[in-house]
C-alpha cells in the first residue's frame, strides 16, 4: 500500500489531543456555602491553609473527608481565598464530546436520604459561592463556578444530571459573561439555559470585585433557578439578577431541573479550560519531523 506524505502528516497532526499554547488562569473563590430551609449548614472560607479534601465536615467524615477532588489545581493559602489553576486540570470531555481541563472539589456529605444535610427534592435550598473577580477568564471556553450533581437511587454512581452556574469567556465571541447550563449525560447533552453579558456590569460598575452564584431549588420541585450580584469590598454594589431563566433558549421547551430520576445533589466548585486550542509553533515542527521520519522509514522498508 502507497501512503503519500500528505497522509502521513495527517495522521501524525491527528494524534494531539491538546496543546499548551493557550496561557492557563488562576482563578479564586472567597467562600463556599449552602442554606437548606432557612438555615445555614455548611461554609468554608478558605482560611485554614489546608488545601482539599480538607474543609469544615472533616470532622464527621474523617480527616481530609470534606471534598472529592478532581484534577491538581487546587490550593489554599491560608489568606481565605482558595486557588485553582486551569491548566492542572484532568483531561475529559462534556457529553458534547468538547475536549476540558477540569478541576472541581465537590463536598461529600448530602448523600444520606435520612441526613440532615441532604440536598432533596423536599427541602429548599441554596447552593452559592462567592467568587474573586479581580482574576478573570481570559481564553476562550475559561469559565470557573458553582454547580450540584445529582446520582440516580438506582445507581448511586451513575448520576446523569448536573447544573452549571459559571463565569465563563465563550469559544464563539470571548463574550464574559455569566452562563446559566445543564450537562445531562443520559442523551440530552449541554443546553445553556441563560446567558447574561457581564462585560457592560463590569464597566458601569469598576469597584466590582466579587461576584456572588447561587443555585437555588425550592421544596416540592424538580425545577432549579439561578441568580447572581456583584460586591465591591464585601458590600453588595448590584442587587440579585433574577434575569437567569431556566428554561433552554435552543428550543424554548426544556427546564432545568433535577431529581428526575434521583434521591439527592451535591455541591461542588470548578474549573474549566478549553482543551481544543490550536497547535503552538514547537508543537507544529514537531509533527511535521514526526511524520517525515514516518515517511523515510516506510521509504526504506519498501526498498
Amino acid at each position: 500500500m502507497k501512503h503519500s506524505l500528505k497522509t502521513i502528516l495527517a495522521a501524525a497532526a491527528g494524534s494531539i489531543i491538546l496543546s499548551t499554547g493557550a496561557q492557563a488562569t488562576v482563578f479564586s473563590f472567597d467562600e463556599f456555602f449552602i442554606n437548606k430551609n432557612g438555615g445555614e449548614i455548611f461554609r468554608d472560607s478558605f482560611t485554614d491553609g489546608s488545601a482539599p479534601p480538607t474543609g469544615p465536615d472533616d470532622g464527621v467524615l474523617g480527616p481530609g473527608g470534606t471534598y472529592s477532588v478532581t484534577g491538581a489545581g487546587f490550593s489554599e493559602p491560608g489568606t481565605g481565598k482558595l486557588l485553582a489553576d486551569s491548566a492542572l486540570g484532568v483531561l475529559t470531555s462534556n457529553p458534547n464530546g468538547d475536549a476540558r481541563l477540569f478541576n472541581r472539589i465537590r463536598r461529600n456529605r448530602s448523600t444520606s436520604p435520612t441526613s440532615s444535610a441532604v440536598l432533596d427534592a423536599a427541602s429548599d435550598w441554596t447552593v452559592s459561592s462567592l467568587l474573586d473577580l479581580t482574576i478573570l477568564p481570559a481564553n476562550p471556553g475559561e469559565a470557573f463556578g458553582v454547580r450540584i450533581e445529582d446520582f440516580s437511587g438506582s445507581n448511586p454512581y451513575g448520576g446523569n444530571d448536573r447544573m452549571l452556574l459559571e463565569v465563563r469567556r465563550t469559544n464563539s465571541t470571548g463574550t464574559l459573561g455569566v452562563l446559566f447550563q445543564g450537562l445531562d449525560f443520559n442523551g440530552v447533552g449541554l443546553e445553556t439555559f441563560d446567558c447574561f453579558a457581564l462585560d457592560p456590569l463590569l464597566t458601569s460598575n469598576p469597584g466590582a470585585d466579587q461576584i456572588l452564584l447561587s443555585i437555588t431549588h425550592a421544596a416540592g420541585t424538580n425545577e432549579i433557578d439561578a441568580q447572581f450580584s456583584l460586591f465591591s469590598g464585601g458590600l453588595e454594589i448590584v442587587g440579585t439578577q433574577t434575569s437567569l431563566d431556566n428554561v433552554a433558549n435552543s428550543d424554548g421547551l426544556s427546564v432545568a431541573s433535577v431529581f428526575s430520576d434521583e434521591n439527592f445533589t451535591r455541591a461542588a466548585l470548578y474549573t474549566i479550560e478549553n482543551a481544543e486550542v490550536e497547535v503552538s509553533e514547537p508543537g507544529a515542527l514537531l509533527v511535521i519531523s514526526g511524520g517525515l521520519l514516518a515517511f523515510a522509514g516506510m521509504r526504506r522498508r519498501r526498498r
